[in-house]
């Protein structure tokens, strides 16, 4: 498992955020899920015996309650690289999951049964109906619960890999024979979301909607630096959002201010103070370069608007920083009335 896997099932093992995620992400902001309903569940799931047997890991899973009943499994794989073959991979770990709980209603039955044998004797109430009960343990009023996988992707490309069953199989072409095959084989689409490719990030209403936009432009130093100075929420980020965006935006400055113990509370302001001037500094250095290299009106207006930011913070050293060509520095500190 690497890092960014197991920072991000450490962030989410948090009930709200899970239940945000999932409200946010398929939902439309919806609150159908709610985080006092929910319990973590072991992501690890085997079947058969010990001769031979499978079993799948998943990221994070929890079930969610109705009163003392299951109501759905709720799975979360996160994918920092793109897998091809990640349709089928989620429909055995599903079926696997349903391998699962038939296995503990069948024992249950069992169980039952013997004991309703022991107490009823004139076998006029059966625990079984019929053949069929009694020889799969499982009843007609019995009931296992739904499994939902969301493929939660982090990584920077365009996922090119396959979103449901049908991408992955050689269904022989599109003669009859392949078109039958279509038809007849159930697909199996991915409940994805691709955290780069989200445009409206205000269906989420926990921290994680601070951690989401940040990740969103974190090639951008400009826009990031901006979100960063306008959003007064990041100067008391939570220790744990703080610790997820290190490994995400793979900020060297943010790792020295990652405290040494989990109870020990970051210097918010500090750290964004300094992240600030750094993503300014390398916004505007990079600003600069392309407006002069391009002479593009798009260039020289983010660089004007970046210059202006500084300005409105009082980050004059920065914005020197950043202008290592003193002529250039002259003429823009001239321009915009700085000297």
């Amino acid at each position: 498992m690497g890092k960014l896997d197991r920072e991000m099932k450490e962030y989410f093992s948090d009930n709200r955020r899970y239940a945000d995620l999932w409200n946010g992400s398929l939902f439309q902001g919806r609150q159908l899920i709610c985080p006092e309903d929910l319990r973590e569940n072991s992501p690890v799931v085997t079947y058969g015996n010990k001769e031979a047997h499978l079993e799948r890991t998943s990221d994070l899973a929890m079930k969610q309650f109705r009163g003392n009943q299951v109501l759905a499994l709720w799975i979360v794989e996160n994918q920092e690289n793109i897998d091809y073959s990640m349709p089928a991979r989620v429909m055995v770990q599903e079926a696997l999951q349903y391998g699962r709980q038939l296995k503990e209603v069948r024992l249950k039955n069992r169980r039952t049964y013997e004991k309703h044998q022991k107490e009823s004797d004139d076998g006029q109430n059966p625990y079984y109906k019929d053949a069929g009960e009694f020889l799969y343990h499982f009843r007609k009023q019995d009931r296992i619960s739904p499994v939902i996988t969301l493929v939660v992707y982090w990584g920077d490309q365009q996922w090119k890999g396959p979103r449901t069953l049908h991408d992955m199989l050689n269904l022989g072409g599109s003669d009859e024979l392949g078109q039958e095959l279509r038809r007849l084989i159930p697909d199996y689409p991915l409940h994805f979301i691709n955290l780069s490719g989200l445009e409206d990030y205000s269906l989420f209403q926990t921290e994680l909607r601070t951690l989401l936009e940040l990740y969103a432009c974190r090639r951008d130093k400009g826009k990031f630096a901006e979100y960063l100075h306008t959003h007064d929420e990041c100067r008391s980020m939570d220790p744990g959002t703080f610790h997820a965006l290190e490994v995400l935006t793979h900020s060297e400055l943010l790792h020295t201010y990652l405290p040494k113990e989990k109870e020990v509370t970051v210097n918010m302001c500090k750290a964004i103070d300094d992240l600030i001037q750094d993503s300014m500094a390398e916004g505007m250095a990079k600003g600069i370069a392309e407006g002069r290299a391009e002479g593009k009106a798009e260039g020289e207006a983010r660089m004007a608007q970046l210059i202006q930011i500084l300005i409105d913070a009082g980050q004059l050293s920065v914005l020197s920083q950043a202008l290592k060509d003193i002529q250039l520095r002259n003429q823009l500190f001239q321009q915009y009335q700085l000297l």
